[in-house]
């Protein structure tokens, strides 16, 4: 195994915090409002059920109880959902958890439902409940537009508590790669002690352990007290010969040792003559791809068209993270990947469907049964085609599935060392959970038009924190919403990202570290209400822009010290030297007017994007305005 992971939880197990789970008791205090009722005829377990049945897909109702939660904690929540003909647009019959502030809703957790006739199947989710939350939901239902019966049985909610230590590895890098015999390297780990402690120890009490082995030899240990909840740790590695080390960090109780978590991760020496892999991330977060740096520019497709990649080729970007490559036979999908190739794009191969209950596993794939025969027979299979960038894990899977999401990556990164892997959440209140499943993470804000476009620095912002290391590629939205909504009242609230709002994100993206964007989606821009011409027009002028930034965003030389200072939270802004030239990029992502103080040498150009004024002092921007500007700066300056 590359790396190894161990919570010890010494809490309780959590009690319901929902009265009347299983319906035994009659309604209270269940709210049922019509098509609702407890049926005594099925169950789950007990005598009883909670029954719905709905034949008027214009009908949308749910069965709620107020759980007692206080704001900021954390709930794990779950039932025993069973159907009988479910059907419409949506997932199906499920639950959800819901809250709500002093001005009404606030948000929620919806995991995926069951449609059409199924026997019991448990649904779960898990929500951190905001601090800004009034009163909180369980929530039994069928999706807007769904029509069918369904039965609800041992509904759960229980307070759950972030693990005692979080840790991730900062450096080395990627894949605990360092250079052999180099005099005083050094492991960085980014610690996050749990705020909520068993036994309600407090920091002083704690210690931290470190030690690092090679099989089953002590080279070194080191102990450090802790100062905050949140802070970064170093621990020296030596130098050391090529090969592969144990690097372990244990929470501990420091009267007496008593270890409350436990992180550890498989590190590699390496030669610095020998190999590289084939696609890799370097120090810097680079893609790296037979040597040469790369940045990932695409779009999430269904499958892999010969038509579809010339298009994208020409329009300026260079990969695809195909939904529905899996396809056909296994033939067929050596004959897209060549296609691929072809045309020059990279392709992102989607393993994402490949676990047990997936909602989109197949009975069988290629004569493969069983989900991890799937992932494994196609890794092995296509590990070495030139088309491959990286193996897609992840598709907003909840954290609850932790240990699934760690032993996959653990497989694919042992069966295929020569590519990297990426997921994608939207799950931003538990992204540093899941930094060990992935080599490279990415979420996906969607804002527009209902939130501000800076969401899309927000989340990067965050994202790039979990990770620590610039293992990011982002994406950010291309597509209108009105593809995914059900009325035509949603649909006409709905629209496409104008030019400035996609700029905007972008340039947030990418002012806030992302180091490659894949747009969702191509098959949306196909279908959308504007028609796909004046659509692929705007995504290839970002295209345009962003090619055009790339040698500054890929650049190694140190960044320049602009004193950037936005005014406005919305704002974000970043600065790259290449050479004896700058390149510093303004975004604002909000709905008011904004500036960015500055400090350049010279007057600045403007690359790309627009702003309301520009000096060698300021930038001001209006509304979703963002800029890119060059200014020559020598680098002895």
């Amino acid at each position: 195994m590359w790396t190894l992971y161990l919570l010890t939880c010494l809490a309780p197990a959590p009690a319901n915090l929902l009265e009347n789970p299983g319906f035994e008791l009659g309604v209270a205090p269940w709210r049922l409002p019509p098509t609702y009722t407890v049926d005594t005829t099925t169950a789950h377990s007990g005598d009883a059920s909670l029954r719905v049945e709905n034949t008027d897909p214009a009908r949308y109702l749910m069965a709620a109880q107020t759980v007692k939660l206080e704001p900021g904690r954390r709930c794990a929540f779950s039932a025993w959902i069973r159907t009988e003909g479910v059907q419409g647009d949506d997932s199906g019959a499920t639950i959800c958890l819901e809250w709500n502030g002093p001005q009404g809703w606030l948000g929620g957790a919806y995991p995926a439902g069951l449609k059409g006739t199924q026997d019991w199947k448990q649904i779960r989710g898990s929500a951190l409940v905001p601090a800004a939350a009034t009163s909180v939901d369980l929530i039994c239902y069928l999706r807007k537009g769904m029509v069918g019966r369904a039965w609800f049985d041992d509904v759960e909610a229980h307070e759950t508590f972030d693990p005692p230590l979080t840790a991730t590895l900062l450096r080395p890098g990627y894949r605990g790669r360092f250079t052999a015999s180099e005099a005083g390297a050094r492991a960085s780990l980014q610690l996050k002690i749990a705020t909520r402690l068993p036994h309600d120890l407090t920091l002083p009490e704690l210690r931290l352990r470190s030690s690092l082995r090679q099989a089953d030899t002590l080279i070194a240990e080191t102990e450090a007290a802790l100062s905050d909840h949140q802070q970064t740790v170093e621990v020296p590695l030596g130098a050391l010969p090529v090969g592969r080390y144990t690097l372990t960090t244990r929470l501990v109780r420091a009267a007496d040792g008593l270890e409350l978590g436990s992180r550890a991760w498989q590190l590699e020496a390496v030669s610095p003559q020998g190999p590289q892999p084939r696609v890799y991330l370097d120090d810097f977060g680079r893609t790296m791809v037979d040597g040469k740096p790369f940045f990932p520019l695409g779009f999430y497709d269904g499958q892999l068209a010969a038509d579809r990649l010339a298009t994208m080729a020409a329009g300026g970007f260079n990969t695809v993270m195909p939904y529905g490559i899996n396809q056909g036979d296994l033939g067929r999908v050596e004959a897209a990947l060549d296609a691929a190739q072809a045309a020059g794009i990279k392709v992102i191969y989607n393993l994402k469907d490949l676990y047990p209950g997936a909602q989109y596993l197949p009975e069988k794939l290629f004569g493969w049964s069983e989900p991890e025969a799937m992932a494994r027979g196609l890794v092995e299979r296509f590990k070495s085609h030139p088309a491959l960038l990286a193996w897609y894990l992840n598709d907003e899977t909840p954290i609850d599935e932790h240990a699934m999401l760690r032993a996959r990556y653990e497989l694919v990164r042992e069966l295929d060392p020569e590519h990297p892997t990426w997921a994608v959440v939207y799950q931003v209140q538990d992204l540093a959970g899941y930094a060990d499943t992935t080599d490279v993470l990415g979420t996906d804000p969607y804002p527009i038009p209902s939130r501000p476009a800076a969401l899309a620095g927000e989340w990067t912002r965050l994202t790039a924190a979990a990770m620590g290391n610039g293992l990011v590629w982002q994406v950010p939205q291309a597509f209108d919403w009105a593809n995914y909504r059900k009325t035509a009242e949603e649909k006409a609230a709905a629209r496409a990202p104008t030019l400035p709002e996609l700029r905007a994100m972008t340039y947030q993206c990418l002012a806030e570290g992302a180091k490659g964007l894949i747009y969702y989606s191509f098959f949306d821009l196909q279908r959308d209400r504007l028609g796909f011409e004046p659509r692929w027009s705007d995504m290839k002028q970002m295209a345009r822009e962003v090619n055009a930034l790339v040698p500054y965003l890929l650049s190694t030389d140190p960044a320049p010290n602009c004193d950037l200072q936005p005014s406005r939270a919305e704002v974000s802004a970043a600065a790259w030297r290449l050479g004896d030239s700058v390149l510093v990029i303004a975004a604002n992502g909000g709905g008011e007017p904004a500036e960015v103080a500055w400090k350049l040498p010279a007057a600045p150009a403007i690359m790309s994007g627009e702003a309301t004024e520009l000096t060698t002092h300021k930038v001001r921007l209006g509304p979703n305005q963002a800029v890119a500007v060059r200014v020559t700066a020598p680098a002895n300056r």
